[in-house]
């Protein structure tokens, strides 16, 4: 006689298993959840440097909108932009125009300025076509 061969079915077992797996992965996030600090160290960190920041563009802010003195011995006070820009384009209005007196250097190299003498000395040598042409 031939013994009986029985498969044996792993359906139920799995099931368990998954089943214990989603309990302990359940409870290890509630566990998570109801020890986790919601004030924590970075958090702190952070709101303090959102309140530094905030400090500073008011005191920013208030520095390019207001007027004080930098300078009170020299007479350097500092301005708002607009009323800065305002009063010197009527000092500017208000400026005689005359010559330049910036001076301006060669814009050619030392090799370059003969090879410009040249093309001048050419141009002014040769004769213009309307010149040449007889009626």
């Amino acid at each position: 006689m031939q013994p009986e061969i029985r498969k044996a079915s792993l359906g139920p077992v799995f099931l368990a298993g998954v089943f214990w797996f989603l309990a302990f992965a359940l409870v290890v996030g509630i566990f998570f959840c109801l020890t986790h600090s919601q004030d924590t160290y970075d958090s702190d960190r952070a709101a303090e440097r959102l309140k530094n920041l905030a400090d500073l563009k008011k005191t920013e802010e208030a520095k390019l909108t207001g007027t004080a003195w930098v300078d009170k011995a020299k007479g350097l006070a500092r301005l708002p932009i607009e009323q800065a820009m305002q009063q010197e384009s009527v000092m500017l209005l208000a400026k005689p125009v005359e010559a330049s007196t910036v001076k301006v250097d060669d814009p050619y190299p030392a090799g370059l300025a003969n090879l410009k003498l040249d093309n001048e000395l050419a141009a002014a040598a040769s004769p213009s076509p309307a010149a040449s042409a007889k009626p």
